[in-house]
């Protein structure tokens, strides 16, 4: 009987590492977006928006 359960016990502590890389990843992507965007913006902030790239490669 306890040999029964130790094996249920397994297999919801596999469920559960599978949900903790899944919830990883999701949270790696959103977070890296996030982080991204930040970076953009408050370069934007400090330097002023980008040039686009036309008039970049016409003033040259």
């Amino acid at each position: 009987m306890a040999r029964k359960r130790g094996l249920k016990k397994q297999e919801v502590e596999q469920g559960g590492d599978m949900l903790r890389q899944v919830v990883h990843g999701v949270l790696s992507l959103v977070l890296g977006a996030l982080a991204t965007w930040l970076a953009r913006k408050l370069t934007d902030m400090i330097l002023g928006p980008a040039e686009p790239e036309q008039e970049a490669q016409a003033s040259d």
